[in-house]
């Protein structure tokens, strides 16, 4: 396979919508359907589905917030290619890349005054 194909092959990372769903479905649309029932067999119609709403609305945005930035940290780091060596080398600080400068050091050594 040549580079170009490779770029093609990496470049088809997706996000899992279905580990999206899962959560939406289950702290946002089964409460909020359970509450609705409840309210229709108390007798008391928009109140508990209201609260229900409330609470579960923000907390499945919240959670699928979440599980989506891990996702797309996912894709990223499948996307992006790796560094290249001389980045990497001097990074690491190998001595080849680092510069020693002894005219930083030439002279009197001073203490510091107080």
């Amino acid at each position: 396979m040549g580079e170009s194909d490779q770029a093609v092959v990496g470049a088809t990372a997706r996000i899992d919508w279905r580990k999206l769903l899962l959560p939406s479905l289950l702290i946002m649309v089964v409460p909020t359907i359970s509450a609705i029932l409840l309210d229709k067999w108390l007798g008391s119609f928009p109140f508990i589905t209201i609260v229900a709403i409330l609470i579960c609305f923000p907390a499945a945005t919240i959670w699928v917030t979440r599980i989506a930035m891990q996702e797309m940290d996912r894709v990223i780091a499948e996307v992006t290619p790796p560094p290249p060596l001389e980045a990497l080398e001097v990074e690491s600080g190998t001595p080849s890349e680092v510069s020693f400068s002894p005219e930083i050091n030439s002279g009197a050594e001073t203490s510091p005054t107080f």
